[in-house]
């Protein structure tokens, strides 16, 4: 029986996929900034707040081991540097880009034993760069970065704040998209000298105090849009300071917002994206289930996993929000129209993600110059021809075979029927001194026939003898497992307790059956808090044979035992980041008859290990180009 069900089936890949904090990443990414203005040069340190955009921008990958090759990585880490220099530019007045040295790096400490797969996320890379003037004492410098974000969905931000030689806080703090240029003047009137290496360096290590961080650099509010066969999932990531200006959040620190009061908000939060943004599902309008309220901290890493329940501040908070609206299978069309807008909250940057097509645009409140024919506040996506799978079906077993050996078990009754008025009319009619042969003879064969019947397993015998005890062979034995193996995982598609129920019919019994059910949907339960899309790739068989039964369990004909070794290969995804995980497996099922269906109704774990990680974050569909005309 499945006495743990959590070293069993698919739940497993739940537990594991979300048992790490580096299994699921944040949504952009993130370089800090801090640039300090002398009256001949400038110094900036970038802080890369994530290490895994060596993986984004340099393609570095774990090995099989699931260990980073410490050489790979520092090359990566070296080409980092150099991609920093060429995408982010300073300019002077007269358009001319300060010549940069790179000074120094902070890299990444590797643990004894290696840095394992997923774990970049949880390092951080600082690069220093010194920026020389040509002419002393500018008037004007201009900020530009030039990460091209147009193949990922996951925008990139320059977070910089600047201080000048001899300014007293708070400093200047503003945020750099893409090719947005920002411009800052300087005024020298009261500098008289240059500040010193030391007053250079303290300030670019010190952490700036929260009353010093403005929302500037993670003012920005992001939309994610998944659609499934099942579900339709609209994932929010909006500064507390944008949603301040929509809702009144009551509190008595203005600059706070404590546990209590974020509990005191939700409803608001609520009632503010359900109504204010409607969905369509084929046509009509479907209300959310609100799957997670979270608030998170400035220096949260992972949006993915429950934040922890604490005091946020009001200035550099963000709320993560899920919302799911249930389908019955593929949807024709689906609408999302995004109305909540004001004078704080006019663009969101929005990533659709429909099966494998991703596209990136904007929910606007009015057109832009940069995006005049796709900037609009609806998102439509029609089904280009996907259809729902099939629910999984029952396999049945091979009745015909059944019927010959029923039909046998009659012919058998009707022969002992017969046997027996054989014998009645021998002792009747046959001559007195023929009467012992004959009727020992008759008598003998009659025990035979009760022996037969009333032993099952010399019966068995016999008829597997002769040919009329259906037995699987070897290869139909693999086949009829294998799609059964798979129907149970397909269970987890579904959304609704009583389809993943009814799914799991198609290939459990027994007390089994309950079981399951019971476990899954605890651990649903739990997994939901986390918001993560869980999904199962693929069930990757490596071998398999029939074997002896599971000791101690009984196995009855025609049902047989089957060992399996299988790779399950599942993925959790969150706001465009996918994490995969495959789970190696070896065990033993019974299989068995149930009214004329094959069905899996015991199972032993003979061993479990976790084997291969990656990660990576999802790319847009390239867009198709109209292809030439023929003339």
């Amino acid at each position: 029986m499945f006495t743990n069900f959590r070293k069993t089936l698919f739940v497993v890949l739940f537990c594991l996929c979300g048992s790490s904090a580096s299994a699921l990443e944040h949504p952009v990414s993130v370089i800090k900034a801090k640039a300090f203005i002398g009256t001949d040069r400038m110094t900036v340190s970038y802080e890369v707040v994530y290490a895994d955009d060596l993986e984004l921008f340099h393609g570095l990958e774990a090995k099989e081991s699931g260990f980073y090759d410490e050489d790979e990585l520092d090359d990566a880490i070296e080409k980092h540097g150099k991609f920093l220099d060429e995408h982010v530019k300073i300019v002077d007045s007269d358009g001319n880009a300060l010549p940069s040295n790179l000074l120094n790096i902070i890299d990444i400490e590797i643990p004894e034993g290696g840095l394992p797969a997923g774990s970049l996320m949880q390092y951080s890379l600082v690069y220093t760069f010194v920026y020389k003037f040509k002419k002393e004492k500018p008037k004007f410098l201009t900020f530009q970065h030039l990460i091209d974000d147009s193949e990922i969905p996951n925008p990139v931000e320059i977070d910089i704040t600047l201080k000048q030689t001899g300014a007293k806080p708070p400093y200047p703090r503003f945020g750099l998209r893409f090719n947005q240029p920002e411009t800052r003047n300087f005024k020298w009137s009261d500098v008289t000298k240059n500040a010193s290496q030391k007053d250079i360096d303290d300030w670019l290590s010190k952490e700036l105090e929260p009353d010093q961080v403005g929302i500037e650099g993670y003012s920005s509010s992001y939309s994610f849009i998944y659609i499934t066969d099942y579900e339709v999932r609209h994932e929010l990531l909006i500064p507390l300071a944008t949603l301040a200006t929509m809702i009144d959040f009551e509190r008595a620190d203005k600059s706070f917002l404590t546990i209590e009061e974020q509990d005191n908000a939700r409803p608001k939060i609520e009632a503010l994206l359900s109504e204010g943004n409607p969905v369509l599902i084929d046509g009509v309008t479907v209300q959310p289930v609100i799957d997670r309220i979270d608030f998170y901290g400035l220096d949260t890493m992972d949006f993915a996993t429950r934040a922890p329940r604490r005091t946020v501040s009001m200035i550099n908070g963000r709320v993560g929000i899920i919302l799911s609206y249930s389908t019955k299978g593929t949807p024709d069309e689906v609408t999302v129209k995004w109305e909540t807008f004001n004078d704080a909250l006019k663009v969101i940057d929005a990533v659709g993600i429909a099966f494998e097509e991703v596209t990136k645009f904007k929910f606007a409140r009015y057109k832009t110059a940069e995006f005049k024919e796709k900037d609009e506040n609806i998102f439509v996506w029609k089904n280009p021809g996907r259809s729902t799978d099939p629910p999984p079906e029952p396999v049945s077993t091979f009745q015909e075979a059944f019927q010959k050996q029923k039909q046998f078990q009659r012919y058998s009754v009707i022969g002992g029927g017969v046997l027996s008025a054989l014998v009645f009319l021998t002792m009747f009619f046959a001559p007195a001194k023929r009467i012992k042969w004959v009727a020992a003879i008759v008598v003998g064969l009659g025990l035979v026939w009760i022996t037969l019947m009333l032993i099952p397993t010399t019966f068995q015998s016999i008829t597997k003898k002769v040919g009329l005890r259906p037995e699987l062979s070897e290869n139909d034995a693999a086949q009829v497992f294998e799609k059964i193996h798979k129907n149970m995982f397909r269970a987890f598609d579904y959304h609704h307790e009583e389809d993943v129920y009814d799914a799991l019919q198609a290939s459990i019994d027994g007390p089994l059956l309950s079981t399951t059910y019971q476990n899954i949907r605890k651990s649903l339960a739990m997994q939901t808090q986390g918001g993560a899309i869980s999904h199962i790739d693929e069930v990757q068989y490596e071998g398999g044979q029939k074997s002896d039964p599971i000791p101690g369990e009984s196995l009855a004909y025609p049902g047989f035992a089957f060992r399996c070794q299988w790779n399950l290969v599942g993925s959790v995804e969150h706001w465009a980041h996918v994490h995969q995980r495959t789970i190696k497996y070896d065990a033993i099922f019974h299989v068995e008859n149930v009214d004329g269906n094959w069905k899996i109704t015991q199972q032993r774990i003979v061993d479990e290990s976790a084997g291969k990680v990656k990660q990576w974050r999802r790319k847009l569909t390239p867009t198709k180009k109209k292809q030439p005309s023929q003339g």
